[in-house]
């Protein structure tokens, strides 16, 4: 009986040292960055690049993962859902909204939804404009 009280006792002890012990930690900071070629370049190439942003890194500086985007998509801003699971690529041009699941790997954008949006009327402020669909 003594020997299985020792038993408990001592992995009760373990598992506190480990809970409380620092661990090693590892954390990435990279970077998300829209790129396109230069205008009259051809092939046109235009992508979302992954870079590393960490300065102590060993691969600092360096394109962890390019993600080419459709020729008629010319890409604006990226934005995020709160758990960062998703990202949102605005585009120039069109009303088309693509989709990436950052959780699957290799990641590809989707084409989503396209809107547009007609002015109806502008109210007396300048900054307000109403929009429609």
């Amino acid at each position: 009986m003594k020997t299985r009280q020792l038993i408990k006792a001592a992995c009760s002890v373990l598992a506190c040292s480990a809970l409380l012990s620092p661990v090693p930690g590892y954390a990435e900071i990279l970077a998300m960055v829209n790129y396109e070629s230069k205008p009259g370049q051809t092939p046109r190439r235009e992508g979302i690049a992954i870079i590393d942003v960490d300065p102590a890194s060993k691969s600092f500086a360096k394109i962890l993962n390019d993600i080419p985007l459709p020729d008629d998509l010319v890409a604006h801003h990226i934005f995020y859902n709160k758990d960062l699971s998703k990202a949102y690529i605005t585009s120039l041009g069109n009303g088309a909204l693509h989709v990436m699941d950052m959780t699957h790997v290799p990641y590809r954008p989707k084409k989503s939804i396209c809107l547009t949006v007609k002015l109806l009327k502008t109210w007396s402020s300048p900054k307000t404009t109403r929009l429609g669909t």
